[in-house]
């Protein structure tokens, strides 16, 4: 459930590194007949602030070059460490995608399906070499870490009150999906190649550990959904 809740952190990490635009008032009698659109484009300019936000801010890429530490007691057979991490790079969280987005005003039913093509995390070169009590600590990873288009969809119904009090969130209902992940790479632990079950971790136990706990990863996109359209209004 730890690795569920950090994937969705990932994904949902754009809207809150950036607060999103002044709240919007929306009162359905002051629509034209095409006031649906109103909302709609709204909505996707938000989003796109929201990517232009990530993109400014440096979060997409952001990269990290190089840092080493190294470190020892007088005698290093009880403690010697010498850490390296370098050529790190994260990509894809502004690549906001708006599959479908409705809105019908007489039922205040909103409807969408929001996606994000990949995220990926590039890794150069992380290792540790130790040494503790005489025993030798080991530690080697490189390659690509790929999340392949996790998505949100469902709808969200309001209330209309007025200019001053705003929405109502009246039903909210939403689920996440993603396709697949994967890792490509290099993992070595303890003088041990154990990169293919890194592999079968990432890409075949955490899906379904996703799939096993639909139910509550849902309820947790809702939450973080709920309060992002009360935000926005």
């Amino acid at each position: 459930m730890k690795s569920i809740t950090i994937i969705l952190a990932v994904v949902l990490a754009g809207v809150y590194a950036s607060r999103l635009p002044d709240r919007v008032q929306l009162v359905p009698t002051e629509y034209p007949i095409e006031g649906q659109n109103v909302v709609t484009d709204s909505i996707a300019e938000a989003l796109e602030n929201v990517s232009n936000r990530i993109r400014d801010a440096g979060l997409d890429p952001w990269t990290f070059d190089r840092a080493g530490f190294a470190f020892e007691l007088p005698v290093p057979v009880i403690l010697s460490i010498d850490a390296l991490i370098e050529n790190i790079a994260f990509r894809g969280l502004s690549n906001i995608v708006i599959n479908s987005i409705n809105f019908a005003i007489l039922s205040g039913r909103l409807t969408l399906d929001i996606s994000l093509p990949e995220l990926s995390v590039e890794i150069g070169n992380v290792a540790l070499d130790a040494v503790a009590l005489g025993a030798d600590i080991n530690v080697h990873i490189n390659g690509r870490l790929s999340v392949i288009e996790p998505r949100v969809s469902g709808e969200v119904v309001l209330n209309f009150l007025g200019v001053i009090v705003g929405p109502i969130i009246r039903s909210i209902d939403l689920e996440f999906d993603l396709q697949r992940i994967q890792y490509n790479g290099r993992f070595n632990f303890f003088g041990t190649d154990i990169s293919e079950r890194v592999n079968t971790f990432v890409s075949v136990n955490i899906p379904n550990a996703i799939v096993a706990h639909q139910q509550e990863v849902n309820e947790l996109v809702e939450i973080i959904a709920r309060q992002i359209i009360e935000d926005f209004f």
